[in-house]
């Protein structure tokens, strides 16, 4: 039965082990979901586009709001902010696939489409400019002379490729800069003269104009930082989810192999049950008290046995040395006649 048992691949230790597992990942999910719920109310009024589409539409001609279709890397995620400096208002666009979307939206104002009033940013039709290798060298070699760190804004983000003309449409050839000596020296460079933000969002402009940032050493609020967070979180709730799914898998599996060990346990218990009960009976048969009486009678004889076979033996010991007494006693005898003749 054991073997049976062992056949099924049955595990309690680790079925138990995977249910605690299970346990720890769901409270996990859960903290998560109601971080990543928490982030996104701080946002939501910024970052939700609502509107009642017309009869007909394809809502998946509206894109969304511009802040939401990228991501900042997370080696650059201290540039958040001047991220969100770069781009302005634009990052609070609404992209779509092309003006005619946009006209169908804003066609009848009476009609209550959209929530409030929004600006529109038509993939097709998108112009952009991005830095050229003379300005990235010049930013390059510009930042090194002050010992600073400068990146294009653009190497920040990621996004899936067929919104790249909304990440360059948002940040262009701005350049991201660690302090105000990096950002000045960036954008004053006569290969580059280019706008640059500083991680403090500081806003350097070619043109000499300065537009200051945080006043807080850029620890002030920021929108676009809150939304990483966000779609950080979510990331994690997709890979949670991943994990919870194939340890279900995985329960299920011992499950079934549970069932098949519960069964044969439940067997072995009965048998054991019904061994009990006929060895209860058969004590209390009278043919058992003579087969244990039989069986106490056997072992005498057995004894008995075993005690005249060495009785055997000694008699026979004995016998030999009364035969080696008597030719002792003989040949005493015979000496002594010798003496006296």
């Amino acid at each position: 039965m054991n073997e049976k048992k062992a056949a099924t691949g049955y595990d309690r230790e680790k079925f138990r082990d995977l249910r605690n597992e299970l346990g720890r990942l769901e409270a996990r999910l859960e903290r998560l979901i109601e971080d990543k719920q928490r982030l996104y109310s701080e946002v939501r009024n910024r970052v939700e586009f609502q509107y009642d589409s017309p009869g007909g539409f394809d809502r998946s001609r509206v894109k969304g709001v511009c802040a939401k279709l990228f991501d900042v890397k997370p080696e650059y995620a201290e540039y958040a902010k001047a991220l969100e400096v770069a781009a302005g208002s634009r990052l609070y666009h609404i992209c779509v696939d092309d003006p005619q979307t946009a006209k169908v939206l804003m066609s009848d104002p009476g009609s209550r489409q959209m929530r409030r009033r929004q600006n529109f940013v038509p993939l097709s039709k998108i112009q952009t400019r991005v830095p050229t290798p003379q300005q990235l060298a010049g930013a390059r070699s510009a930042a090194a002379s002050v010992d600073g760190e400068c990146i294009p804004a653009l190497e920040a983000v990621d996004c899936p490729e067929c919104y790249s003309k909304v990440v360059e449409y948002l940040f262009g050839a701005t350049f991201l800069c660690d302090t105000s000596d990096t950002g000045k020296a960036v954008t004053f460079h006569p290969q580059v003269r280019a706008k640059s933000v500083t991680r403090d969002g500081d806003s350097y402009d070619p043109s000499g104009s300065l537009t200051g940032g945080s006043s807080s050493g850029g620890n002030e609020y920021s929108v676009l930082r809150t939304l990483c967070e966000h779609f950080s979180r979510c990331k994690e709730e997709r890979q949670l989810n991943g994990e919870i799914e194939q340890l279900n898998v995985e329960i299920s599996r011992h499950q079934k192999s549970k069932g098949a060990w519960d069964n044969l346990d439940r067997e072995h218990r009965d048998l054991d049950t019904q061994l009990g009960s006929v060895s209860c009976r058969i004590r209390s048969h009278p043919y058992h008290a003579l087969h244990q009486e039989i069986e106490e009678l056997n072992a005498q004889i057995e004894e008995h046995e075993k005690s005249i076979e060495e009785l055997e033996v000694e008699k026979e010991r004995l016998a030999a040395d009364v035969d080696r007494l008597q030719e002792e006693v003989a040949s005493l005898g015979g000496n002594q006649e010798e003496q006296i003749r």
